[in-house]
C-alpha cells in the first residue's frame, strides 16, 4: 500500500465497494491514515 499511497488505496477500495457492496469498505485505519497522510512504513 506504502507504494501506491494509502489515500489512493482507499480511494480504490471505495471504487469497488461501490461496483461489489460492503466486502470492500476501507478499514477505519486506513481511513484515518489517508485522512492524515500517514503511511505504514518510513523511508
Amino acid at each position: 500500500m506504502d507504494a501506491r499511497g494509502i489515500k489512493e488505496t482507499v480511494e480504490r477500495l471505495r471504487e469497488l465497494q461501490g461496483e461489489h457492496g460492503e466486502r470492500f469498505v476501507p478499514a477505519p485505519a486506513l481511513e484515518r491514515m489517508a485522512s492524515n497522510g500517514e503511511a505504514f512504513h518510513t523511508d
